[in-house]
């Protein structure tokens, strides 16, 4: 499966695609907020003909309760979104 993997920072924007625990292709995005950094990130990959089945993006703080990565669903971005 191959995963877009986001890591949003305050000065850049870190993409990169696992095809399995295999990094297939990778970027940093400087200069433009998150938002903008993955869509320009995404035309890369797709420039590079690589399909994504999946995105996982890091979160630095989940406070107490997220101590170890978890699927987001609805409960989880609420109890993200509470901690802001």
């Amino acid at each position: 499966m191959r995963t877009l993997v986001v890591n949003a920072g305050s000065t850049n924007t870190k993409l990169s695609v696992l095809d399995g625990e295999a990094e297939a292709w990778a970027a940093t995005v400087e200069g433009k907020p998150p938002a903008e950094a993955v869509v320009a990130g995404l035309d890369q990959v797709r420039a590079a003909g690589l399909a994504v089945e999946a995105v996982g993006h890091r979160i630095v703080h989940g406070g107490p309760e997220f101590a170890a990565g978890v699927r987001v669903d609805d409960s989880v971005l609420a109890k993200l979104t509470a901690l802001n």
